[in-house]
């Protein structure tokens, strides 16, 4: 059995590895904070800079001497019954502790994640080809070709509101959520980024009709799909996939009839691509929204945006998410003349409690083809 001196040397011996390690680490913050003071302007421009999340600093400390030791030492002088309560006892914390280990952790963040740099030389714009839509920042896209590839080339314009620095930081989150929200065939295919060179770039697998980049919207107001029951498959998948998305722990947050894109696959149907997650976040982050200016309030009260990311009195949400598309769903059925079920009338309720989830609305949707 352990003496109490044996107790007391190595209690002295853990302390004074501790005040060691402390003091290890505090020199070690102070020289990285050093470094990043001395960083130059000239070597963040060219990438050399290191990402400004702290990164972790990893020094093993020193473990404090087992009890489980010590108490296996004195559980042999013990009585049998409370050698076996003793037993009992740490086989019913081992369990739990096994328990906490296997539920599912929250979505990591993609900081810091690398994303292939592709060479400018390598993609080549289609000829005469025009602008085929916008993004968040007032970004272009493109047709062209990517070794070959059919690809849209999203480039981010560099403008006086929007630095070179401040458009590679939107690029690369907008890559970041791509990369988060995994291989779902409703989500734009990443091919990779072009951050160190103008323009900012991202390349992505072209998702159309041929040669016509064709949106929810002009599907509907040019029929290009009439019959209700294959409508009523496409936004069925919409809504899975936007499902998917709030499973990966982020909104969308600009989810409308110009961001949802049609294609033919090999089945000869029309399939839908959600694409532009430039606004996209995770709801972990999600702040109460900004509310519009008095003058604009009107202009937004029937629109896509939910009531209350308009009036800032709540923040994005699924409920918010959901009205954007029960909203998208309405405008489709009222340029077709479809008449709207209950559930996705429900959906723009102002209230967000009172709309219906996304289970109902694929429920509902996937009840009528």
């Amino acid at each position: 059995m352990e003496s109490n001196k044996q107790r007391k040397t190595q209690k002295r011996e853990y302390s004074e590895q501790r005040q060691e390690y402390y003091k290890n680490l505090r020199k070690q913050q102070k020289k990285k904070r050093k470094e990043r003071a001395n960083l130059s302007e000239g070597e963040l421009k060219r990438g050399q800079a290191t990402t400004r999340s702290r990164r972790r600093l990893v020094i093993d400390l020193p473990k404090e001497p087992s009890k489980k030791r010590r108490l296996g030492d004195s559980e042999q002088n013990l009585p049998r019954g409370k050698r076996m309560v003793s037993a009992s006892l740490q086989k019913n914390q081992g369990k739990k502790e096994k328990e906490v280990i296997q539920r599912p952790a929250a979505p990591k963040a993609t900081e810091g994640r690398t994303f292939k740099e592709l060479a400018p030389e390598n993609l080549v714009r289609d000829q005469g080809a025009r602008s085929i839509g916008s993004g968040t920042f007032g970004d272009y896209c493109y047709p062209g070709k990517y070794r070959g590839i059919s690809v849209v080339i999203e480039e981010y314009k560099e403008k006086r509101d929007f630095s070179f620095s401040f458009l590679q930081r939107e690029a690369r989150h907008e890559a970041q959520v791509s990369q988060q929200l995994g291989d779902h065939p409703g989500i734009p295919l990443l091919f990779g980024v072009v951050l160190k060179k103008k323009p900012v770039s991202l390349v992505l697998k072209y998702h159309g009709d041929g040669g016509e980049s064709l949106t929810v919207y002009k599907a509907a107001k040019n029929s290009s799909v009439s019959e209700q029951k294959d409508w009523n498959r496409i936004l069925h998948d919409t809504a899975v996939a936007s499902d998917h998305i709030h499973k990966c722990g982020f909104t969308h947050n600009d989810l409308k009839c110009n961001n949802v894109v049609l294609e033919k696959r090999e089945d000869q149907l029309l399939h839908f691509v959600i694409v532009d997650f430039g606004k996209s976040d995770a709801f972990t982050k999600a702040k109460i929204a900004v509310p519009k200016p008095s003058h604009l309030k009107g202009h937004y009260k029937n629109s896509y945006i939910a009531p209350e990311l308009v009036d800032g009195t709540g923040k994005p949400s699924i409920e918010s998410e959901v009205y954007s598309l029960t909203y998208l769903i309405n405008k489709v059925y009222g340029l077709l003349k479809f008449k709207t079920m209950p559930c996705i009338k429900k959906g723009l309720s102002e209230v967000a409690t009172n709309r219906p989830s996304i289970i109902e609305i694929t429920s509902a949707l996937g009840a009528a083809f």
